[in-house]
């Protein structure tokens, strides 16, 4: 992501690292592998503090990274994220109208595929918030398959089988090897009366995983 990041932005903004270790003191690189290997809030601050950070790009993959940074202060506020890479930035006044327009309260990666059993527990203003945050979310990235898959069990569970199917339907296309949505799909399909196309998904999902050829045989 560094990378990317110099290449896209440079001279404007400056990356603070990147995976070309011969470009950075070895102290230096030394020091931010180490945090990476084992990040603590602790350590985060002092980061922060010694070279002004008030904004981060990260992997998905880097949760470790991203729970050391959140924890180290209230102040981090997470603006972006999706299947792959999340952004987040420090609540202050240069960055007060993107945490107003982007900023993320009840979803995130690592959680928001938890949402859906849990969705009777949550209050009416709660329900909604969640539905606009990942609205918003696959509004702004192509690559939104964690906030698809929970709007579509969240949708179907709602009683919105149009959008359930149309959630379930972009993220098999996005991943095809989901059975649980062609699954979801299949289910729509059938209750819609459209046992043509429910077997076509429950077939889908019985390709992927066998547990799902009972449910094939009963519709035939």
């Amino acid at each position: 992501i560094g990378g990317y990041l110099i290449w896209n932005l440079y001279p404007r903004n400056k990356v603070f690292i990147d995976g070309r270790k011969t470009f950075y003191r070895t102290e230096f690189y030394n020091r931010y592998i180490s945090f990476e290997a084992s990040p603590t809030p602790r350590d985060w601050r002092a980061i922060e503090q010694k070279y002004g950070i008030d904004y981060v790009v990260l992997s998905v993959a880097q949760r470790s990274v991203r729970d050391a940074i959140v924890y180290s202060s209230p102040a981090w506020r997470s603006v972006f994220w999706d299947s792959r890479s999340m952004i987040l930035v420090k609540d202050s006044p240069r960055f007060s109208d993107i945490i107003k327009r982007n900023g993320y309260n009840i979803t995130e990666p690592y959680t928001v595929m938890n949402l859906p059993p849990q969705w009777e527990n949550l209050s009416p203003g709660a329900r909604a918030a969640a539905i606009a945050e990942l609205e918003r979310n696959i509004s702004q990235s192509a690559h939104s398959l964690l906030a698809l898959r929970a709007l579509s069990y969240i949708y179907y569970r709602e009683g919105d089988k149009k959008r359930a199917l149309d959630c379930a339907i972009r993220g098999i296309a996005i991943n095809p090897r989901l059975a649980s949505l062609h699954a979801l799909a299949g289910q729509i399909y059938l209750e819609s009366g459209n046992r043509g196309k429910a077997l076509s998904r429950f077939g889908a999902a019985a390709d992927i995983d066998k547990n799902y050829e009972e449910v094939v045989q009963r519709i035939r």
